[in-house]
Formats: structure tokens, C-alpha cells, sequence
């Protein structure tokens, strides 16, 4: 596995195979995050999350944040493409 850690001001994301990604979101900032892949789900995981339980993004739907997620695909072979709102607050 491979560890991408997003920063930046990126608006969309890309699961590649075989990574996880470390999206970072900024004090006072909340972020809205979609799945848009039709056959996949998204894992996702708070940074923060001392238990690091990992939970699911179905297809098509929306996450709300306002914390630091770990972004995973629930296949290896897949890349999966997730839409933010980031910037457009």
C-alpha cells in the first residue's frame, strides 16, 4: 500500500490502486466529499480516531467533515474518483 497525503487545495480526488489517501482538512474548515464511483465503496478513517475504525462510503453518497480522513477504495484493482466542494464556500 501507498500513502498519498493531500494538502493542498485539491478539489477532486483520485484512489488509485493499491493507495491510501490522506486527506488533510484545515482548522475551521468543513469539507463536503462525494463518491462518485457507481460500483465501489469508499473506506474511510479519522486520523484523530484512536480506535481506527474504518467506515464505508457507499456509492453516490456524501461525507461531511470537518476532520483529517485516511480515504481508501474497497478494491485494490480499482480507481476510485471523489468530488470535494473545497474552495467553493
Amino acid at each position: 500500500m501507498q500513502l498519498v497525503t493531500l494538502n493542498n487545495n485539491e478539489k477532486d480526488i483520485i484512489i488509485g490502486p493499491w493507495e491510501i489517501v490522506q486527506f488533510v482538512v484545515n482548522d475551521g474548515e468543513v469539507i463536503m466529499l462525494q463518491n462518485l464511483h457507481r460500483t465501489h465503496d469508499v473506506l474511510f478513517s479519522y486520523t484523530n480516531d484512536l480506535s481506527r475504525e474504518w467506515f464505508v462510503l457507499s456509492e453516490l453518497e456524501f461525507l461531511r467533515t470537518d476532520r483529517t480522513v485516511f480515504l481508501s477504495g474497497d478494491s485494490p484493482a480499482a480507481e476510485i474518483k471523489l468530488a470535494t466542494d473545497r474552495g467553493n464556500l
